[in-house]
């Protein structure tokens, strides 16, 4: 049991960044000393391609897939659902977003139902009762922006999902989505946009993978969002070379812009 906890302890202190130190105690909270250091920024290619393939290969694997950020969601959240979801399109496999206004930030909200027709937003989203009805064994059920099981948007569906993919860059805490089949925690990321611009760029696809001028415009306001527009000093290479491929897909630097202001309406 103590190896357990330790080996747990290691693995929560390295997906946090490590430089840090994490002292866990039996039937107590763990307790995190340091961590303060920025984690060193990641732009391996080879496991950016890695983790993009395994993630394809689970999609394809599936019979479904039902994508959710996090409660109050904001861009960022809704932005890497549309990546994911632009990864199943790509893999010829329905997805569909766990989506409900009452728990969604209002610009984001605004901005999501603006972008599409009405048609098109329908057969996007779920509700999360829905979600929670319809998830089978064979569903693949992918969390964006969020690990900790109580602030995810489709928390019901989550606890029935027999299969699940973390993709977070918030640094890892103690509450984390139990036993998922692919976590990629990296804190030395901007945003989750950033990370899924970066798996559709790099994944092992031929043709690659399409991504509307839709899904790419808000996935450059949610980085937009989590960098300060670029002002962070955590901002990196990294954060730039994903918005250039955020341009490739035809991402419009201005409306992702409008998306953020208090006065854009629906």
């Amino acid at each position: 049991k103590l190896n357990e906890m330790a080996s747990s302890a290691i693995d929560i202190a390295m997906s946090r960044g490590g430089d840090q130190a994490v002292v866990s105690k039996y039937g107590e909270d763990l307790k995190f000393y340091g961590g303060k250091t920025a984690a060193i920024e990641n732009t391996g290619r080879v496991q950016f391609r890695s983790v993009a393939d395994s993630i394809i290969g689970l999609i394809k694997n599936s019979t479904g897939v039902i994508v959710s950020g996090h409660l109050d969601m904001d861009m960022d959240a809704l932005g890497a659902c549309l990546g994911v979801m632009a990864i199943c399109n790509y893999c010829q496999k329905p997805c569909q977003i766990v989506y409900d206004p009452k728990l969604t930030e209002k610009k984001t909200r605004y901005a999501f139902q603006g972008a599409f027709s009405k048609t098109e937003f329908e057969r996007m989203t779920i509700s999360p009762k829905e979600a929670e009805e319809r998830i089978r064994p064979s569903t693949l059920m992918v969390v964006c922006d969020v690990s900790v099981p109580s602030l995810v948007m489709g928390q019901k569906a989550l606890e029935k999902s027999a299969k699940t993919i973390v993709i977070d860059h918030h640094r890892r805490g103690e509450n984390f989505i139990d036993k998922p089949v692919l976590s990629y925690v990296d804190p030395s990321a901007s945003s989750a946009s950033e990370i899924l611009a970066e798996f559709i760029h790099y994944a092992t696809a031929n043709p690659r993978i399409e991504l509307p001028q839709s899904y790419a415009t808000l996935m450059l306001s949610g980085m937009f969002l989590d960098t300060g527009f670029f002002k962070s000093k955590s901002t990196g290479i990294r954060s730039f070379e994903a918005a250039e491929i955020l341009k490739e897909y035809g991402a419009d630097n201005s409306l992702a812009d409008d998306y953020l202001k208090d006065e854009y309406e629906e």
